[in-house]
């Protein structure tokens, strides 16, 4: 297995080459990135709990502080336990060696630009195609924004992360008729958040589309999902929340029935994956069903559903923008990466290579390809039709 740092004694030998001043360029960067994220966040010290924070005293930070401050000389000064929340991230406690990528783009979404001399990626961006019961079409982005503000069968707001929220007002989109359907899909490259009318939160992933009604007044409260999407469901005891799912690739189905609470449903391959946060649901196919608590995921393949404990965070990390790897195999991070930056990976020479970290989605392409290059002795090479070629080295 492969992680970004193999050990919590590789991470000790680069920080002390680092201190020593003999620390490569990547290696610098790889360090200093980890300070730069977590002193910009009030609450970055959250990461951490009191038994992390006991394990300082013999990590050597105060050389590592003082080797950030002779080399950067900032106007003001450190905060200590956002420092020290990164440094005991970088040193692995759990011996992962995650890296953080938190680059700010504000670019032209997924462009084929050239950074130092060789073709680069920009991240994907918050956009989506929305088409009324009607037959009409509405494409929901940023450069969208002005019209969409006056369009009076849409509510437009923002989140707490500055992404565009969008909501169907159902009293001005046509019929306000239960069986009339409006859709929602995202392309590659694209990621998006919207209510429903009773309330509901959905995150939509890339390559993903949700089929609803413009207004619920059944019995039920019925969605259709394709891809992956993350749902925050408003309580109606009353009234159950049911999402249909078909798979992209097998076409096994299955039905997800909730009263209120927080899941992750994931049909991008020939599995489905629902992920419960919180809360309780029933997962079932027609011929059987589970329940699920909280911290645990079904897979359901071949007709039958399996339950396995994961990590939560893990599953649903790309909705706060992020990659999350924990044990990824390379061909599952490169199917990630094509979703996201709109590209096609050649999957015929790609190691059996696992990786463990964590990459912001914000992050160009090359970014991620160089953490991905730097730990796995692997090499990528990018062309002009946004083919992506993987080749092994020594």
């Amino acid at each position: 297995m492969s992680t970004f740092f193999d050990s919590e004694e590789e991470l000790r030998k680069i920080i002390n080459k680092y201190i020593k001043g003999k620390a490569t360029k990547d290696e610098i960067r790889f360090i200093e990135s980890y300070y730069s994220f977590l002193d910009a966040q009030e609450d970055a010290e959250k990461a951490l709990g009191a038994e992390e924070f006991a394990q300082l005293e013999h990590k050597g930070l105060s050389a590592i502080q003082d080797r950030i401050k002779l080399a950067h000389k900032p106007n003001r000064n450190l905060n200590w336990k956002k420092y020290t929340a990164a440094v005991v991230l970088l040193m692995g406690i759990t011996a992962a060696g995650f890296y953080y990528l938190n680059t700010q783009k504000q670019s032209q979404v997924n462009s084929l630009v050239v950074h130092k001399g060789k073709l680069d990626v920009l991240p994907g961006e918050d956009a989506a195609l929305l088409t009324l019961s009607t037959g009409e079409t509405i494409a929901l982005n940023e450069n969208n924004r002005e019209k969409l503000l006056k369009d009076s069968r849409l509510s437009i707001s923002a989140n707490a992360e500055g992404q565009l929220v969008y909501q169907v007002n159902a009293a001005n989109s046509g019929s306000q008729n239960p069986h009339s359907f409006n859709t929602i899909e995202t392309r590659k490259g694209n990621q998006f958040q919207l209510i429903l009318a009773d309330g509901t939160k959905v995150w939509l992933n890339a390559l993903s589309s949700l089929r609803f009604p413009e207004v619920f007044n059944g019995k039920t409260r019925e969605v259709e999902l394709q891809g992956e999407g993350y749902f925050e469901v408003e309580k109606d005891k009353a009234h159950p929340f049911i999402v249909k799912t078909s798979s992209l690739i097998s076409g096994n189905k299955q039905e997800v029935e909730v009263l209120g609470t927080h899941f992750n449903i994931n049909s991008y391959d020939s599995a489905i994956r629902t992920t419960l946060a919180e809360g309780s649901v029933r997962v079932s196919n027609g011929n059987v069903s589970k329940i699920l608590a909280p911290s645990y995921q079904s897979i359901l393949t071949h007709n039958q559903i399996q339950v396995y404990p994961v990590n939560v965070e893990d599953e649903i990390d790309w909705k706060n923008g992020l990659f999350r790897f924990n044990n990824a195999s390379l061909q599952s991070i490169l199917l990630q990466l094509e979703r996201w930056y709109n590209i096609d990976a050649d999957m015929k020479n790609v190691p059996n290579k696992r990786y463990n970290g964590v990459i912001s989605r914000k992050a160009n392409l090359s970014e991620v390809l160089n953490m991905l290059s730097l730990t796995g002795n692997i090499e990528f090479e990018l062309t002009q039709d946004r083919k992506l070629y993987i080749n092994q080295t020594r």
